[in-house]
């Protein structure tokens, strides 16, 4: 019963959260919607051009398929929260991005409450905004609304600690590039 009375609380808390902070239009900062390497070919069969942020690996077991990938790097992340609560809220009026939202205590200290974010974009790119104690529907919001020049068709971007990592799977790899992220 103490669970369920949680997540009730826990849900109430989202709603509030997103009644306030999603009023607001949140800045994104210039450096964060440009690419400071140059954008890989978007064909599927051509590995990207390597750089020193770009690193890669062999695909994880389990993983054939973006969807795959993002599912695996989200229950990753979850793994930070203990027994979180889940909704699912719009990101703007229209509803045309719809987030699922995670919304419990941290596996590491049960008195902080963390959030995290997870939705798939219209281009085929999945985001994830890592649990933090901030508000992850506002950084999910200004993702959103911002203009990457993104390194494949498709990929999975998780946001965590002021750094965004790119993951996309080609030529039999996982690969990664990683760069930072400024959240006003």
């Amino acid at each position: 019963m103490g669970s369920s009375r949680w997540k009730m609380v826990m849900a109430a808390g989202v709603c509030v959260v997103l009644l306030t902070g999603c009023t607001h239009e949140p800045a994104i900062s210039p450096s964060t919607t440009k690419q400071h390497a140059k954008p890989t070919d978007n064909r599927s069969n051509q590995a990207p051009t390597v750089n020193p942020t770009v690193t890669s690996k062999p695909i994880p077991a389990g993983v054939a398929n973006t969807q795959q990938l993002a599912y695996q790097l989200r229950d990753e992340l979850l793994k930070q929260m203990s027994d979180p609560a889940q909704g699912q809220v719009c990101l703007d009026n229209a509803c045309s991005v719809a987030v699922t939202s995670f919304t419990g205590p941290s596996s590491q200290d049960p008195k902080e409450t963390l959030t995290m974010a997870y939705y798939q974009m219209k281009n085929g790119w999945y985001v994830l905004v890592a649990p933090t104690r901030g508000n992850a529907l506002a950084v999910a919001q200004q993702i959103a609304k911002a203009r990457f020049a993104f390194p494949n068709p498709s990929g999975v971007l998780v946001v965590s600690d002021g750094e965004m990592e790119w993951h996309w799977l080609t030529q039999g790899h996982e690969w990664t590039k990683r760069q930072s992220f400024v959240s006003r």
